[in-house]
Order: structure tokens, then sequence, then C-alpha cells
């Protein structure tokens, strides 16, 4: 966890010389906008000094310091708030950060590799760790079924075990190999340690059967939810492994935001993916769906529900078999056919609270 102070620290750092510091060209105090959003060819994201903040006049990206770490970095809000105080240390000019080469390019997102290289990798890190048990966070705070983490390959990682898996991994693999692939990072000593070793789980992201990703996930202890592999250019969608194996003659494709939900929703036993990023533009690969009939469940957030109604939209145009739910009128389908108690729906929020109180139905014998 973070406190506040330490919030505000991050946030008062000068937002010109950070933007030096993240390789991004500044001329005055303008520059192009970093969000993928949108191309920009000519300079539309601008800073304002007396607030410390950006907006892009094109597509209305804006926010703070934090905001923009977040953005350059693909990284969660406390790697950023991190980022930004170990950065701070060098009190270079913004001149000096400017004229130094560094690794991170304006064109972020493209430079970003793919996953698939090191499939190898996630696949023999993945072995090393076992299947979550019945006390674990994803059953017992999350309310997943043991059966659909087993089936997606999702496994728990024991933190008080990360230096084993460290020297197996440099056992097998080299260490810039293992570095490049994001699962291992450098400490300020220059030791290795375990990218994933503050979460409690695995979640691997499939393609044609290997491992092109993996996403981190921690416990409710801790608000960085899911932890990205930096470097490893994130996918759009969260395909699960069981998708794979079943046809597109089968039923609708539930979409949901994030990998957690998605689980949530082949638990209910809904085919389901997730959007991995609500804020970025997965048009490029919607094809992927073409034979699925889609339900659209989107989060009650502004993010989910903007990326719920530009795919909506989006769909629409291209002709799709789209329709759109939000989660009490799922929580309704569920009455439908007995899942839930209609008492009960006041209580929903999202598709985490539709498992606890399956859950607790289940457990009170009304389900079986």
């Amino acid at each position: 966890m973070v406190d506040q102070q330490t919030i505000e620290k991050a946030k008062q750092i000068s937002i010109i010389e950070l933007a030096y510091r993240l390789g991004i060209e500044v001329k005055g105090t303008v520059c192009r906008c970093i969000s993928p959003s949108h191309e920009d060819k000519n300079p539309s994201m601008s800073f304002k000094i007396e607030t410390n903040a950006f907006k892009c006049f094109s597509c209305g990206f804006h926010g703070d310091t934090i905001a923009l770490v977040r953005q350059a970095r693909n990284c969660e809000f406390i790697e950023a708030v991190e980022f930004i105080l170990n950065e701070s240390l060098n009190q270079t000019s913004a001149s000096e950060q400017k004229a130094q080469k560094h690794p991170l390019k304006r064109n972020l997102n493209d430079s970003k590799e793919k996953g698939e290289k090191y499939s190898d990798i996630y696949s023999y890190f993945l072995d090393l760790l076992p299947f979550p048990d019945e006390d674990h966070y994803l059953i017992k705070d999350r309310c997943l079924s043991i059966k659909v983490l087993k089936e997606n390959n999702i496994k728990a990682i024991k933190k008080e075990k990360t230096w084993d898996c460290v020297k197996s991994l440099l056992n097998i693999f080299t260490e810039d190999r293992l570095c490049k692939s994001g699962l291992i990072s450098l400490s300020k000593n220059q030791k290795p340690y375990l990218f994933f070793f503050k979460c409690v789980a695995l979640i691997p992201f499939y393609d044609q059967g290997q491992i092109i990703y993996l996403q981190g996930i921690c416990d409710k202890r801790d608000s960085n939810k899911a932890s990205n592999l930096m470097g490893i250019k994130k996918p759009v969608f969260y395909y699960p492994k069981v998708l794979e194996e079943r046809s597109s003659k089968e039923g609708v494709i539930h979409v949901l935001e994030g990998a957690i939900d998605t689980l949530s929703g082949l638990t209910i036993g809904y085919m389901s993916i997730g959007i991995i990023d609500a804020g970025v533009r997965v048009f490029n690969e919607i094809d992927r769906l073409k034979n699925f009939p889609i339900v659209l469940i989107g989060d009650f957030d502004k993010a989910g529900l903007d990326a719920k109604i530009r795919l909506y939209k989006y769909l629409q145009e291209i002709k799709f078999d789209v329709s759109s739910l939000s989660i009490i009128k799922l929580a309704n389908k569920l009455i439908e056919h007995g899942l839930i108690k209609s008492e009960d729906t006041n209580k929903i929020k999202d598709m985490n609270d539709i498992l606890k109180i399956i859950k607790k139905e289940k457990s009170n014998g009304t389900l079986k």
C-alpha cells in the first residue's frame, strides 16, 4: 500500500522533467500524445506548469504525473509512484535528462515486444507453481471455481518460494533472456528477483496453444490488483484456454472487462472473454469473434462503460450480432434460471457480488 503523503509527493514532481525522463519529446510545453487511442502526427498534448498536469486537446487524454507514467510505462498505480520517486533521486537538470539516451521511446506501444518468443519460459515457470487451493484468494474472496482455475492453468504464487523459482529459472535460461521476458527484474544491486513477487496468482494468456503473456493478480490487501509484464506487449483480449477447445456453435460470447471477470463468467457457465484495457482500441482484433453472437457486460465505472459503448457502436456498424447487458440485467437472467434470489439484486455491483450470492445459496443448500 502507498500512503497519501507518498502519493502527494509523487504528484509534486515536475511533470515536464518527468516527461523527459520517460523519453517523451517535449518542445516548450507541448508534445505528441502518448495515448494509443489515436495517431498524433502533430503535437497535441500540452503540459500546464501551474497545475503540474497534462492534456491532449485531440483525444481528451489528461491527468497528473502518475497518470503520465502509468500510460507511458504501461504499469499500475503503485509502480508509477515508485518510478517517480526513485527517478527523482537523480537531481540532474531537465536539459541533461533530455540529452541522455533513454531506453523508452515516444511510441512505447509499438516498441514493446510480443511474448510469443518467451512462451517456453512462461510454460516452464508455470510448471513450477501449484494450483490454488480452497483457501486461496481467488476462490475464497473472488469466488472462482477450482475447476475453472485448473481448466485455464491458473497457478498460485507462494511469496516465500519466489527465490526458489528464480534459481530454477536461472538454471535453465539466461539472465538476459529472463529479464527480456519481463518475468525477472534486477534490483539496484543487480540481483535478480521475480517480477511478480507481490502477486498471489498468475493468469496465462494462450494463443494457439502457446502461452504468450502472464498477468499477476494481487489480493484485496494490495491496491495493485493486477500486475502486467514490463516490456512485453499486453494482449487486447483475454481468451481463456478452454475457449480455444470449444466450437463456435456452442452459443454466445460474453465480453467482460478484465481476466478476473472473464473467469467469473466461466464460473457461472458463460463462454466469456475479457477486454484487458478498457482505455485501448480493441477493434483491430474483433475479427476473431466473427463466428459468435456477442453480449457485452461492462463494469460500472466510467472507463468500463465508455469502452462498452464504443465497442457496441462499432460492432453494430460492422453488422455483428451484438447485445448489451448491465450487471443488474444479468442478475435478472440468473433469477430466471433460479441461480439467485430476487431480493439479492440490491446487493449486486459487479460479477464478484453475483458469485458471492451463488456461493452463499449453495452453502445454504438452496442451490445444488
